[in-house]
């Protein structure tokens, strides 16, 4: 009787929660996002090309626009806190996910917000090898956001050796250090480069930010970060040889895939969709990082290094969304 009374207020408690958030984003209540109009404008006028999910929730919900922002926004609210509970840990990284990546995608992005929600749905049966239902969760993301197509290799990616998951972006960030010219210019780099006593690669790394790029940055940092996170799961399962379950698997292959995508694209001329590739997948930096807790010894000051992550990653995303 219990376990039900504390089932059924954990419910409620998920939908208050859900329902406040999806309020804020129907009724633009921390201000108007950079966004907002032109979703208004496509989902109020018949004649104008979108995705086919959204076409049909525009013929449905036409003029409708507060209610379907309300709508939209708890169900990709929902659908990503059902993959949080399949990593037991729902609750939590719900809330870490309203305080990083709810500003950036649902407030401002609404339709990637639930494009993702719904490749979430279907990470599952990645780890269960059933493509069939892979596929299409995948197709109905797709049609949702057509960003999402980049994903669909992620579900053979996952069957590779954990050490060749691990690896890969490692080889493609060095050679995209060493060969693209897409570095952007941020003294603080170099100002490690000499702390650390590192004369030629500062001085090759002064050469190359003179050919920077306006919209890319090759050592941003949240994708840094995401590499120092490899470098750990590195050490505490292919050098200690820690049993790794399916979904911290899953995890290390998302974080790896974002980075693939990030660094690719310093040898294309679509640099600028670097960073909306990558930031499909990125929240898993901060899931894997809860999961890699049970690992670490020193779960407090680990604690702390999480609680200063998340707000690194907050801060980033209240600067690129405008609000507030």
């Amino acid at each position: 009787m219990i376990n039900k009374n504390s089932l059924l207020l954990k419910k409620i408690f998920i939908i208050y929660i859900l329902f406040i958030f999806s309020f804020i984003v129907a009724f633009q209540l921390f201000g108007y996002s950079k966004d907002y109009f032109n979703y208004v404008e496509l989902l109020s006028n018949n004649t104008l090309k979108i995705e086919p999910t959204w076409a049909f929730i525009r013929y449905v919900l036409h003029n409708h626009i507060i209610f379907i922002f309300l709508l939209v926004t708890f169900i990709s609210l929902y659908l990503k806190y059902q993959f949080f509970d399949l990593i037991n840990n729902g609750i939590e990284l719900l809330l870490l996910y309203l305080a990083t990546y709810y500003l950036l995608h649902e407030y401002t992005q609404i339709r990637v917000a639930l494009a993702i929600g719904i490749y979430l749905k279907g990470i599952k049966y990645i780890t269960q090898r059933k493509f069939c239902k892979y596929l299409f969760f995948y197709l109905l993301a797709g049609i949702t956001h057509y960003s999402l197509i980049i994903l669909f290799p992620l579900y053979f990616f996952y069957s590779f050796r954990l050490k060749i998951i691990v690896i890969i972006p490692y080889i493609i960030f060095l050679l995209s250090f060493l060969f693209s010219d897409k570095i952007k210019e941020k003294d603080f780099i170099s100002e490690i480069l000499i702390f650390l006593k590192l004369e030629l690669i500062n001085g090759y790394y002064l050469a190359k930010r003179t050919q920077a790029s306006k919209v890319f940055y090759l050592l941003a940092k949240k994708q840094l970060l995401c590499l120092i996170i490899l470098l750990v799961c590195y050490y505490l399962f292919i050098v200690k040889k820690i049993k790794i379950t399916a979904s911290v698997k899953i995890s290390i292959s998302c974080v790896s895939y974002s980075l693939i995508l990030f660094y690719i694209c310093s040898f294309t001329p679509f640099e600028v969709m670097a960073t909306r590739f990558s930031e499909i997948l990125i929240y898993f930096s901060i899931i894997l990082m809860t999961q890699l807790k049970s690992f670490i010894r020193e779960k407090s000051l680990y604690s702390l290094l999480i609680l200063l992550v998340v707000i690194f990653f907050s801060y980033s995303n209240i600067i690129v969304t405008g609000v507030f």
